[in-house]
């Protein structure tokens, strides 16, 4: 990520020299904040949106990227004598629980104009300030979707395409924080980074940003846009610690975040959790920590002790019930049963298996089990009939006091002598081996 830093004492106004009468009071003339309909550029364009294609609700960006303006939320606005930037809040219909978004429109002078998407992922600390002092510089994670794509980026040798956004800082009193309508030029100055995307793969890529320690001078970007975040509704969790309200209504914080950032760690392709919302279920598996979690997984997979082989006889077909125990606390096992046919019952000369079953039983609480393919996967190889079995477990777990559905993919291999019947060889393991 590449950083620019520029005063805006040389480059956007023709100042006096800075001198000790100049205090953070009075308005700079660059920035304003307020409401959308307060600014009369921006609310047409926007009911020029909202007009297209007959959309009431929202318009027809807004339908194409999957967002809806926050028009109740106050807006930052940065101008100068080319270009008028815009940052709105807006929510997502995917929206990042532990994130918030911001639209960026920009009006020039000499170009089209242009918008664009940040998607800001904030530390703690970052929150935590953010509600005693709303200019407080952002620290996080953030990255950039274009809008209104134009076919700029078929190029696919260039793998990265960047936008470069510009915050503005104010360095009043030696203190560094985001500029607002109320601070004075003089001790303006905008630190400028390049927000990328991956035109391969049509993917954003995060960058992180941390605050500056200070004023500096340095040469602008030609593609700067002047933003500063707009977090959403933010919130105080149980512990104390700032967090942003998600969808569900409940807080959420950096501990959150981290514990996101943790199980997208262990879980394989394919595989996902979900926050639960509006959760009034208590049986959930509570661990105090992701490494508790971790330890519960570690068991479960690699499981092939603890089984239990049975054989009961159901209209006249024996019914074999495979058992492994794949977690001692909580018990939990897993179950497979199938008929075996043995060569007096029919013409052929080995044992075969059909109906093929599986499940999980003990405490599974929210826990659950489903199977992945059409049907289980039998083939015989050498003296033995191979069972292959692939499905994805459910937990429905709780960390931090926050409850949450985690999918694992798993394996279950039986093998059954073919001459003898006689069940040799049972494993469950996780798909990523």
């Amino acid at each position: 990520m590449a950083i620019t830093l520029t005063n805006c004492e040389n480059d956007l106004l023709d100042e006096k020299p800075m001198t000790n009468s100049f205090s953070e009071q009075g308005k700079n003339g660059l920035i304003q904040t307020g409401k959308i309909k307060e600014f009369e550029n921006l609310n047409l364009y926007l009911q020029e949106l909202k007009s297209r294609d007959n959309f009431l609700s929202r318009s027809s960006i807004e339908d194409d990227y999957g967002f809806s303006i926050l028009s109740d939320h106050n807006i930052y606005m940065y101008a100068d004598s080319i270009t008028t930037t815009y940052t709105l809040g807006i929510e997502r219909d995917n929206q990042n629980t532990f994130g918030f978004s911001n639209l960026i429109v920009e009006f020039s002078n000499e170009n089209a104009t242009n918008a664009y998407i940040l998607n800001y992922v904030p530390s703690q600390e970052y929150l935590n300030s953010y509600v005693a002092n709303n200019n407080v510089p952002f620290q996080g994670v953030v990255n950039y979707e274009p809008i209104d794509y134009d076919g700029s980026l078929d190029n696919l040798n260039e793998r990265r395409t960047c936008k470069s956004i510009t915050l503005t800082f104010c360095n009043y009193g030696g203190e560094t924080h985001a500029a607002g309508e109320n601070c004075t030029a003089d001790f303006m100055f905008d630190v400028t980074y390049d927000i990328c995307y991956d035109s391969n793969s049509g993917e954003p890529l995060n960058e992180s940003i941390d605050p500056p320690s200070g004023n500096s001078s340095g040469g602008g970007s030609s593609n700067s846009n002047p933003t500063n975040p707009l977090p959403t509704d933010t919130c105080q969790g149980s512990n104390g610690d700032i967090g942003l309200t998600g969808s569900d209504g409940n807080c959420y914080n950096a501990d959150v975040i981290t514990l996101a950032d943790q199980l997208n760690a262990i879980l394989g392709e394919g595989e996902s959790f979900e926050f639960i919302e509006n959760n009034t279920n208590n049986d959930l598996l509570n661990f105090d920590s992701i490494e508790a979690f971790i330890a519960f997984l570690n068991e479960i997979n690699n499981s092939s002790e603890g089984t239990s082989s049975s054989s009961t006889t159901l209209d006249g077909q024996t019914v074999r019930t495979e058992v492994i125990k794949i977690n001692s606390f909580p018990e939990v096992f897993f179950n497979v049963q199938f008929i075996l046919t043995s060569p007096e019952e029919d013409v052929t000369e080995d044992y075969s298996v059909s109906n093929i079953n599986s499940s999980i039983t003990g405490i599974v609480l929210l826990s659950s089990w489903e199977e992945t393919l059409d049907e289980p996967l039998v083939e015989t190889i050498e003296d033995q009939i191979v069972i292959e079995i692939q499905g994805e477990m459910t937990f429905g777990i709780e960390i931090f006091d926050v409850p949450i559905n985690v999918i694992k993919k798993y394996t279950c291999i039986i093998k059954v002598n073919k001459n003898t019947g006689i069940t040799e060889f049972k494993w469950f393991y996780e798909n990523a081996q």
